[in-house]
């Protein structure tokens, strides 16, 4: 977030983590209320409770996406010629290597889900 705000913006840093942190908050919330109540539709339309198998489903495709997202990340650092840590000295990233950094903490993520949501929008 220092990268999107400057070294010494500390008030601007404070709103983007508040941001953040009321989006990442609701996506929590939200999702671990909605299951209870698809499982009781689930079991009131088929007869039979499915609660191991919606979670297991949910938290499979979380572990496979969240493994999926950092091997993309890493990928995309690697092109940017990411430099990795060095206990023995003190590494210096180029600029080029910032900006992608700054790319993947946004721009990137945002495109590439906002491509994902348009293909399957319906055509109207």
């Amino acid at each position: 977030m220092i990268a999107f705000t400057g070294m010494y913006a500390t008030i601007w840093f404070f709103a983007l983590v508040v941001v953040a942190g009321i989006s990442i908050v609701t996506h929590f919330v939200c999702n671990r209320v909605m299951i209870p109540d698809c499982i009781e539709v689930d079991e009131s339309s088929t007869g039979r409770r499915g609660e191991g198998v919606y979670y297991g489903v949910w938290f499979f495709s979380q572990r496979v996406f969240m493994a999926l997202a950092f091997s993309i990340n890493g990928e995309i650092l690697d092109y940017f010629g990411f430099v990795k840590e060095n206990p023995e000295e003190i590494i210096k990233q180029i600029p080029g290597t910032l900006t992608g950094i700054k790319l993947v903490a946004g721009p990137i993520p945002t495109i590439i889900l906002s491509i994902i949501v348009l293909a399957f929008y319906p055509n109207y």
